[in-house]
């Protein structure tokens, strides 16, 4: 009988054991969930920027406190009392998460596109509601290095151009120029409007020979390269070319000028024509047309009108311009689109009249670029 009642006990007792974890666990977890939510700290995977100016360094990832954050990275939020999330907002903005991800320790979210980045008007906080509290702990968003994806491939004094990419919002500037070992050798433009993919910006009057554009935001300074001026000049500020020209006049005039003092003035009776014979030019060698991509000229006339470029007298291959009345407009045309000999040397360049009626035309930053 001793046996049995003995036998009976540590049956009893070997039964109440799982029981006695199970309602320990569970009693561990109500107490965790029951607790007002804390936060520890947001922590990444941090990458490095090599410089003020660099884009980041997404080479060598090292998981790290932090309280700015981007768009488009992950980030893990420690702390306790967390199981219950059911809202988290970044900088005023809610955002999703997967709560399949959620532990009683921490969350794991990713910044989506479309956070406000932070600045004097925004919370500047990570605020996380559970089913027992509310919490919240400084975090900054950060402006992402903006990103030139295009601009214009020459530049003229004076004109407005748009600059395309992302990331331009809040815009501080924008430069044209070098900047070469700490040397700034820069002019600023005149900011006309700006979004977060597009500047409209104004060339300043005067420009370096060479350089590059820059942008600079609260993310950093972007730059892409421009060409100013001409790599092979037909006319800036004087005739670069021996004029073969006939028309009634053909001469440098301040009268109507795109860039610079003079702009050259051509007067046209119906079919005349500006010829610049570079065969035996003092100012520069016959051009080989294989060695750059684009011609740039501008052009002003005050009335509609028409007028062909072409070169070599190759009757095949002609570009046909129609002026706007009024106002300078620039061209940058392909040059297979001006003549079919890209390979030879070239000697005869000619802007024809081509309405057969009489005009005037201004004629200004005139040249080829590589």
């Amino acid at each position: 009988m001793k046996r049995l009642k003995t036998k009976l006990l540590v049956v009893f007792l070997l039964a109440t054991i799982p029981m006695a974890l199970f309602y320990s666990c569970d009693s561990n977890s109500d107490e965790d969930m029951n607790d007002n939510p804390q936060i520890a700290g947001v922590y990444k995977y941090a990458y490095v920027r090599p410089s003020e100016n660099a884009p980041i360094d997404y080479s060598a990832p090292l998981d790290s406190l932090t309280t700015i954050g981007y768009s488009g990275i992950s980030y893990l939020v420690r702390g306790t009392g967390l199981l219950t999330a059911k809202k988290i907002t970044v900088n005023g903005m809610e955002i999703d998460f997967n709560p399949t991800l959620v532990t009683n320790n921490q969350i794991f979210i990713v910044l989506p596109a479309g956070v406000p980045y932070s600045n004097d008007s925004t919370p500047n906080d990570l605020r996380i509601e559970t089913a027992f509290g509310e919490i919240a702990t400084p975090f900054i968003i950060g402006q992402p290095y903006p990103t030139i994806s295009a601009q214009p491939l020459a530049l003229i004094g004076g004109e407005t151009v748009t600059i395309k990419g992302s990331d331009f919002n809040n815009l501080e500037e924008v430069r044209f120029g070098t900047i070469i070992n700490g040397v700034d050798n820069t002019v600023m433009g005149e900011i006309i409007s700006f979004d977060e993919k597009n500047i409209t910006v104004k060339v300043p009057d005067v420009i370096p020979s060479t350089g590059n554009i820059f942008v600079k935001t609260p993310g950093g300074t972007a730059a892409a390269p421009v060409v100013y001026g001409a790599d092979y000049p037909l006319f800036e500020e004087s005739e670069l070319f021996n004029d073969w020209s006939w028309c009634p006049i053909h001469e440098p005039s301040t009268e109507q000028v795109r860039d610079g003092v003079y702009s050259e003035k051509l007067v046209f009776n119906g079919w005349d024509a500006l010829y610049m014979n570079l065969s035996n030019d003092p100012f520069n060698n016959p051009i080989v047309l294989s060695d750059y991509k684009y011609l740039k000229i501008s052009f002003y006339s005050a009335t509609n009108t028409t007028v062909r470029i072409f070169m070599d007298w190759d009757a095949n291959s002609k570009k046909d311009i129609n002026i706007a009345e009024g106002k300078w407009t620039d061209y940058l045309i392909p040059v297979s689109e001006i003549s079919n000999n890209l390979t030879g040397a070239s000697g005869d360049f000619v802007i024809q009249e081509f309405t057969g009626s009489a005009g005037t035309v201004y004629v200004d930053s005139v040249g080829f670029i590589k």
